[in-house]
């Protein structure tokens, strides 16, 4: 169940981000936040269901009772009503949060931050009381205020370090997904990419799932030992060296991948050429693209200058000279907009709209639209 949790959230992720391509960069912002909205309701409404199964789960595991998967989810699908009607009042609220976060006054950030806050830690035992005890949305927030209010330090002591794990796990995680977020263009290194994308999208269901279910488990042991209804069986002091054993190879396990995500990350910038110098690019490599200006206009081109098309940032001026009288710019196109710079129009002039800095325009002709 943890990991339906983490392959929901990847899935809820790629296919997002795959219907945010098909709208294309034109979209309007009305669909991009009805897109979001959809993701948030999806998601959330879902997770809380699954939530709620875990929290069964651990509770017979917690009384030495075993209970498989599919029990579990029985259970939670008994209370789909309040757990559907939790999920939708969460995503709600995460939905506002979203909206007003668009906000750039520094003084609605700071307030935003701390409700967010205050919500998550009051709401932090919400899924336990839901499934265990309450029948309803609004007893389950009194129980989890109640037993935020009696397990306060252990609450934030434990979901901080939950969070550090959580950060350390995800890294190497994003390290391997970035891997395979390049711009080749033969097959071989795309399928590569495709491959290093795939590992790391696996890596961050694994340590979401992971978190999910760590969450779980320390929100319903604080819950039911504030209401006194903890096993007290004391751990034996071989099991307490075996417990610290297992905390050390985890950790040990964690800055091995670090480490090896670094090492993997260098190598492959060293492929891509990362480190060569501007003097070695040529307009044949992938994304680069030759345009030449009639001499005059030296003054205008610089080297980093953004590429606007429509007022979108598709590139930037990673070279500029002069030879045999002509001025030579070697232009970087964002991987998306290269079938169109490949008949395309380079004029100087243009301004970014958004920072006011000089940038080189292009304009694609009707035949390559």
């Amino acid at each position: 169940m943890a990991l339906l949790t983490g392959a929901l959230a990847v899935a809820v992720t790629v296919g997002s981000a795959l219907l945010a391509h098909k709208l294309g960069p034109d979209a309007r912002a009305g669909d991009l936040w009805a897109l979001r909205i959809a993701d948030i309701v999806a998601y959330t409404a879902l997770s809380v269901f699954l939530f709620g199964a875990l929290t069964y789960a651990a509770d017979a595991a917690i009384d030495s009772e075993g209970l498989e998967p599919g029990e579990a989810l029985l259970d939670a699908w008994d209370r789909r009503g309040p757990l559907l009607a939790w999920g939708l009042i969460y995503a709600g609220v995460l939905c506002v949060f979203q909206i007003v976060a668009t906000s750039n006054a520094a003084a609605i950030i700071v307030a935003l931050f701390l409700v967010n806050l205050a919500w998550s830690l009051l709401t932090f035992f919400a899924i336990p009381a839901l499934t265990l005890d309450a029948d309803r949305v609004g007893p389950a927030l009194a129980e989890s205020a109640r037993a935020f209010g009696s397990r306060w330090r252990q609450t934030v002591s434990g979901l901080l370090r939950i969070s550090f794990a959580t950060f350390l796990a995800a890294i190497p995680a994003g390290f391997v997904f970035g891997l395979g977020a390049g711009q080749a263009e033969d097959q071989q290194r795309r399928g590569a990419e495709l491959t290093w994308a795939l590992a790391g999208l696996g890596l961050g269901a694994a340590v979401i799932s992971l978190a999910s279910a760590t969450a779980i488990a320390f929100a319903l042991v604080l819950y039911r030992d504030s209401l006194d209804e903890l096993p007290t069986v004391e751990p034996a002091p071989r099991d307490r060296m075996r417990l610290r054993r297992r905390v050390a190879v985890v950790t040990a396990t964690v800055f091995g991948l670090l480490v090896v995500a670094f090492v993997i990350a260098g190598l492959a910038d060293d492929e891509r050429g990362g480190a060569r110098s501007t003097e070695s690019r040529e307009a044949s490599d992938p994304g680069y693209y030759l345009v030449t200006f009639e001499p005059g206009l030296e003054p205008s081109v610089e080297d980093g200058m953004p590429i606007l098309l429509q007022g979108r940032t598709v590139g930037h001026v990673a070279e500029h000279r002069v030879e045999d009288g002509r001025l030579i710019v070697v232009c970087w196109v964002q991987r998306q907009y290269r079938s169109l710079a490949r008949h395309a129009e380079f004029g100087t002039g243009a301004v970014d709209p958004r920072t006011g800095v000089p940038a080189l325009g292009m304009r694609p002709d009707r035949e390559s639209r």
